[in-house]
């Protein structure tokens, strides 16, 4: 089965079932690199992106506009 076929399937599932399906995936990357300190940091990232939309101090962007650009930038040849 072809990757693209394989994520057409997998979207045409339920959401909680993508998100398994997301979560088993992310996991089998890297089973053994989670740590705690990933996890703080993650955090602290988090909730500073989250202050910044409370303040005000970004622009909030439609997923769908994102996702189209981030696509178009995987598919597209890179420059050197």
């Amino acid at each position: 089965m072809a990757v693209q076929e394989l994520i057409q399937q997998v979207l045409q599932l339920p959401t909680a079932e993508r998100a398994e399906v997301a979560a088993e995936v992310l996991f089998s990357l890297h089973p053994n690199d989670f740590d705690d300190a990933d996890d703080q940091a993650w955090m602290a990232e988090i909730q500073s992106r989250r202050d910044e939309v409370l303040r005000g101090e970004t622009t909030m962007r439609n997923w769908s506009d994102v996702r189209a650009e981030i696509l178009h930038e995987l598919r597209s040849p890179r420059q050197a």
